[in-house]
């Protein structure tokens, strides 16, 4: 049996389960090592809610830097070949949010190219240039079935600056 300061000594079950009893704590199996179960004497709930309260205070450092999550998702936006201005515009807009979100961003043109493919890399050099403030791109890669690739993360110094620009906000907003 293990105490909450740390000391240990071996009883039998009935006597660890007396001396939890009167301290008022509960009796946690912690392993099983060999024939003899290896228990923990300690208050339950306060571990649970002390747990709960760590998570909670995690979650909150990692809001406060900007991160998203623990996992990095890659988020993909697909384009076609034929995409008018107004719509590339919202593309880059939602582009953006994903970026100052932490969000790697996978970014997919599709569409009936010409041999030289010049169109295409054209646009995915034109989105680049458009991103280049807050991103930084990989160069594209020409996928069969007519499609040209570009990974796009976030630029680090963009994030610090649009974190500054959040944390401004909200104590303006405070005040």
């Amino acid at each position: 049996m293990i105490y909450d300061d740390g000391t240990h000594e071996v009883l039998f079950y009935k006597d660890a389960r007396r001396v939890a009893r009167t301290k008022d704590v509960d009796l946690v199996q912690v392993g099983m090592e060999g024939e003899i179960p290896v228990v923990k004497c300690f208050d339950w709930n306060k571990h649970v809610v002390t747990q709960k309260r760590n998570a909670k205070q995690r979650k909150k450092e990692k809001e406060a830097m900007g991160v998203a999550s623990t996992n990095k998702v890659e988020k993909e936006v697909r384009l076609s070949m034929r995409i008018s201005e107004h719509d590339l515009q919202n593309k880059l807009s939602q582009i953006e949010r994903f970026l100052l979100k932490a969000h790697r961003v996978k970014v997919t043109l599709t569409g009936k190219m010409t041999e030289d493919q010049g169109d295409g890399f054209f646009l995915i050099q034109h989105i680049i240039k458009q991103l280049e403030e807050v991103a930084d791109a990989e160069p594209p890669k020409k996928q069969a079935n007519n499609r040209i690739i570009v990974h796009v993360t976030p630029n680090k110094q963009a994030m610090k600056t649009y974190r500054e620009s959040v944390q401004q906000a909200a104590r303006k907003a405070a005040a």
